[in-house]
């Protein structure tokens, strides 16, 4: 049976868990995994056509502690092979001349390397889905509420970001590279990080994806405004190099990042190196 491949590099993801702290996680806490396929990955004439359900994020996982208070490395690779379900799972008009299975190539692996506190994530979306319900019984027309509620009760993705613990910081950095010079893009990269005067002490994490880089660093390393960061980050990288987008390095606190040590796009292995 034809299926996803997520899991790529067993020892990849495991070295990147232990060093976003999945060991020092208390308990409570869990990181918030999913796998996502990107609208422009794909072709044209399916996007149009398909494209709310393409923007879903489709499986989603949580990796925590045990009950014996220990982050089980083994059981958070299994969890992850889960997510390599059958192609016909995400397959569209099924046995119609316009079937369409999603495709490998359009598919991504992200985690959140903050880990979420799961009780106060659970308090919210309860409070927030009870507002939704209030609404649904006191208003006349109330099919958009209720199909407001059947999404809200996904996968709490609107409550996770409010409640994180904040260990990283995390500059997005879409950079056109290619193997001949991807050295010299970290190498620009972490140079800016290190001299920079917004950061002390500096403990990082770069993560290479197919389309740029993610710099984590830790939060307590950050002693100035980010956003001179990405001022240094551009002028630095503009260089050489080609920054894509209007936006080309973005500064965020919680934000989703590739997970090292999976396949993304069906073709890029995602890996990282610590500094």
């Amino acid at each position: 049976m034809d299926r996803y491949e997520v899991v790529k590099d067993e020892g990849i993801i495991c070295g990147f868990l232990k060093a976003i702290g999945a060991e020092e996680m208390a308990k409570g806490e869990t990181f918030y995994i999913c796998t996502s396929f990107r609208p422009k990955k794909i072709d044209e004439d399916k996007r149009a056509k398909y494209g709310k359900k393409i923007r879903q994020i489709y499986l989603t996982k949580f990796l925590k502690k045990n009950d014996k208070g220990e982050f089980n490395f083994e059981d958070s690779i299994n969890k992850l092979y889960e997510f390599e379900v059958p192609k016909r799972a995400l397959t569209y008009n099924i046995g119609t001349p316009d079937e369409f299975c999603l495709p490998q190539s359009a598919m991504v692996c992200y985690i959140i390397p903050n880990p979420s506190k799961e009780f106060d994530v659970s308090i919210s979306h309860m409070e927030s889905t009870l507002n939704i319900i209030k609404d649904y019984i006191h208003s006349p027309n109330n099919n958009d509420l209720g199909s407001r509620l059947c999404h809200h009760n996904g996968d709490f993705k609107s409550e996770r970001s409010k409640f994180v613990n904040k260990n990283w910081i995390d500059f997005d950095i879409d950079v056109e590279y290619n193997q001949e010079n991807v050295q010299e893009v970290k190498r620009i990269i972490k140079d800016t990080m290190l001299k920079t005067k917004c950061l002390k002490n500096i403990k990082g994490i770069l993560i290479q994806s197919s389309g740029g880089f993610h710099a984590l660093i830790k939060n307590g390393c950050l002693c100035g405004n980010p956003h001179f960061i990405i001022n240094d980050l551009t002028n630095n990288l503009k260089q050489k190099f080609v920054l894509k987008g209007e936006k080309p390095i973005v500064f965020t606190s919680n934000g989703f990042c590739p997970l090292p040590g999976t396949l993304q796009y069906g073709s890029h292995i995602v890996t990282y190196e610590e500094f």
